[in-house]
């Protein structure tokens, strides 16, 4: 009997002690997860106003302040309630708006607000589920309407934030106006993600959108049909990387033409991974200046001597990068139309240089080469006079020639001279 008592009591401060101690990992994995969110993008910050944890439970309030990537300056802010529940080996925080943004959001979503729910384990690994209940709100003094459909997704983040996983689903939305419909069906994102080093993360991702259709005052309806934007990155041991981005739309067509199937593919093939490092973390810089000097946080003068400097640092980067070995391009893309098929390619690369010869180097295109090749149907450029008058002064330099039923441009790039159908044309070498 005592020795069952004994169980029982180990079993009483487990069930005790554990939550406690949940909620103490819960606040520091919280403050982690807002700091590395805070950092690794420029959308949006979150603050915490208030973290306050019991044994069971706690409570969270803060800020998400969202910003403008157009206009840095720009910026809204969303109040933000959490309820923070603590078990054994995790705990689960559920976030609402808080009062002053449920009341404004209150009009579209009078029956049920949308949630984000975060589960956090012991071992490492979140989860994070959102749910954005239906709209549909018709304003009779303008006689516009919106109808959204119920949005929700998940994403799973493990190995302290190397490893992400996304689902997200959007049905769609219809918004019309007196003047205007704009229409949306079935948005899907899905992510698959292993950070490498640095910013540089390998794995697959998809974008997906059924249809889009617009249509504006008397103006024929446009309607995009099924487009998907694919990634795939991979690693080449932990210090070359190679991404390939697929697009494709199916048709997109209005009352007077007709295109696709639309395909484009963009490649970087054998990329260094610390000098891409180097190279994002330039642009980062630039973009922290770029709002800083919006915000007024710094003085013209360091502005300029800061904006000297991250150019020379992107500059140095892009040489580095270069210097490694590298390739990038559009290794084809093609549209096909009721006159045939517009197609081509773009190609650059970099040869890897020795050390000494990266340490000496002083600009990138005396090694570049590259290749562009162009085919648009003789048909459709005559069929359509404005794309007739971009390519007349191509074709009188003869840089386009045709080719029984088709325009082509041939180019290629080496040792700073471009051959552009045959005729050489010198390159300035500061380009």
């Amino acid at each position: 009997m005592k020795k069952w008592l004994g169980v029982i009591g180990v079993m009483l401060v487990v069930l005790i002690a554990a939550p406690w101690g949940v909620g103490m990992v819960t606040e520091q994995q919280w403050q982690q997860t807002t700091l590395e969110v805070n950092k690794s993008q420029p959308y949006f910050t979150v603050e915490t106003a208030r973290y306050q944890r019991d044994l069971f439970g706690a409570e969270v309030e803060g800020t998400v302040h969202f910003r403008n990537p157009a206009h840095p300056g720009e910026a809204h802010q969303l109040g933000y309630r959490g309820e923070v529940s603590h078990g054994v080996t995790g705990s689960e925080i559920t976030f609402y708006p808080d009062q002053a943004s449920a009341d404004l959001i209150a009009g579209f979503f009078p029956d049920r607000l949308p949630t984000v729910t975060l589960s956090t384990r012991l071992w490492g690994t979140v989860e994070i589920e959102y749910n954005v209940p239906a709209i549909d709100r018709l304003d009779d003094d303008t006689g516009e309407s919106l109808t959204v459909t119920e949005s929700y997704g998940w994403a799973r983040i493990s190995d302290a934030g190397n490893d992400l996983e996304v689902d997200l689903r959007w049905p769609g939305l219809v918004a019309r106006g007196p003047e205007a419909r704009f229409a949306v069906d079935d948005v899907r994102v899905t992510q698959t993600m292993s950070r490498l080093a640095g910013n540089v993360w390998t794995g697959k991702g998809k974008v997906s959108m059924a249809r889009l259709q617009a249509e504006y005052q008397n103006q024929p309806a446009v309607v995009l049909e099924d487009f998907a934007l694919q990634s795939d990155t991979s690693a080449e041991g932990d210090e070359r990387f190679s991404s390939e981005v697929r697009m494709d739309i199916a048709r997109i067509a209005s009352r007077d033409d007709e295109s696709g199937p639309y395909e484009v593919e963009f490649a970087m093939e054998n990329m260094e991974v610390v000098a891409w490092n180097r190279l994002v973390d330039s642009f980062i810089d630039l973009r922290k200046l770029s709002s800083d000097q919006a915000n007024g946080v710094t003085s013209r003068q360091a502005l300029v001597e800061k904006q000297m400097n991250l150019m020379m640092n992107v500059s140095d980067a892009v040489k580095a990068l270069a210097g490694a070995g590298m390739s990038v391009g559009i290794p084809a893309f093609s549209v096909a139309t009721s006159h045939g098929e517009v197609s081509g390619n773009l190609m650059l690369r970099h040869p890897e240089l020795s050390d000494d010869d990266r340490a000496a180097m002083t600009l990138v295109m005396q090694r570049l080469t590259g290749e562009l090749s162009i085919a648009i149907p003789v048909a459709l450029a005559e069929a359509k006079p404005g794309l007739m008058t971009e390519l007349r002064p191509l074709i009188e330099q003869g840089f386009l020639v045709r080719d029984n039923d088709t325009f082509r441009l041939e180019a290629e790039l080496k040792d700073l001279d471009v051959d552009l159908n045959g005729q050489i044309i010198p390159l300035p070498p500061m380009i």
